[in-house]
């Protein structure tokens, strides 16, 4: 028997679906709570970000592409949002937006800001959460989609500080990863797989006698990218989901860490799932070096792929 909870969520979805969104584009305010110790700085946070929130809304309700010029934005920021505008366009529900501030080794970041994606198309209506990167005094230098926060709270914010240079950097480079598939940003993900790294990508192997296994081919993206790069060309939304993310850091050196990804992809019928693997190098502070790129599919012979063949950091000698 289904739960209440269960009944009630699946009610707000329908409701979400069936009931017109109205656009607030006359003025969004945000508010920082806490973070930040210069009211200077607070205050331009403050305005940049309840500026931008209510230009999208005003575009959104225009139907219109975003004016940024005017935004206190650097001008990497704008093109990654316009880009990203243009493949996921979006709006904010709320007329007011409070939350708080963390302090990072390059600025402050903002966590949290709540979209929904494609909202004049109820089939692929999607609420996500946003990240807003300033600089030093307040300026927006990037902008892409979160990890989910249950995620964020379970795995990073409770093991790791996001004041230290390589937390933050391992978890901007995953949130990019994930914005990446919404920009149909192939450029990234090629880059990602490039032959300055061991590339091992699995693929599933029948053997003459009906047995299944994994084989890995090192330094092959082309399949992997052919098959990203065909759905990128649809005109069709790209959905990306991550369900799990697993950080090591090594006993041996300190130095080294591992990122591990669960995470499923969907374009127009077509959907992919699998592990992503990184492994990190932090020796040259500043100059971090990825020297593993792994990708694994998440089933094999139809059944899930056991744990204990997984990559993790404990497979890679260092």
């Amino acid at each position: 028997m289904m739960t209440r909870k269960f009944v009630l969520f699946c009610f707000l979805c329908c409701i979400t679906a069936l009931v017109p969104i109205t656009v607030n584009a006359d003025g969004i305010q945000f508010s920082l709570t806490e973070g930040v110790d210069s009211a200077e700085i607070k205050s331009a946070i403050e305005s940049n970000v309840s500026r931008l929130l209510t230009e999208i809304n005003a575009a959104q309700k225009d139907e219109r592409p975003l004016k940024l010029r005017a935004m206190g934005m650097k001008k990497q920021a704008k093109r990654s949002l316009k880009k990203l505008w243009g493949n996921a366009p979006f709006v904010c529900l709320d007329d007011e937006v409070v939350e708080r501030c963390i302090t990072t080794s390059t600025g402050y970041q903002v966590r949290n800001i709540p979209l929904l994606l494609r909202p004049k198309d109820d089939k692929n209506a999607e609420y996500q959460n946003a990240v807003i990167c300033f600089d030093k005094a307040g300026r927006i230098v990037n902008f892409y989609f979160a990890i989910p926060d249950s995620l964020f709270s379970k795995d990073i914010r409770y093991r790791f500080d996001l004041t230290d240079s390589r937390s933050q950097f391992m978890l901007d480079y995953v949130e990019r990863y994930l914005t990446a598939y919404y920009k149909k940003d192939i450029r990234f993900l090629s880059q990602l797989f490039n032959r300055d790294k061991l590339i091992l990508i699995g693929k599933e192997i029948r053997k003459k006698n009906g047995e299944v296994s994994l084989s890995y081919t090192k330094q092959s993206k082309k399949q992997h990218i052919k098959k990203l790069s065909h759905a990128f060309k649809r005109d069709y939304p790209i959905k990306m989901k991550i369900n799990e993310i697993r950080i090591w850091r090594s006993f041996a050196d300190y130095d080294f860490y591992g990122v591990r990804l669960h995470h499923g992809w969907a374009c127009d019928g077509y959907q992919d799932s699998g592990y992503l693997f990184l492994l990190w190098d932090f020796r040259e502070e500043g100059s971090p070096i990825l020297h593993v790129v792994a990708w694994q599919p998440d089933m094999i012979d139809g059944k899930p792929l056991p744990e204990d063949q997984v990559f993790s950091l404990d497979d890679f000698d260092l």
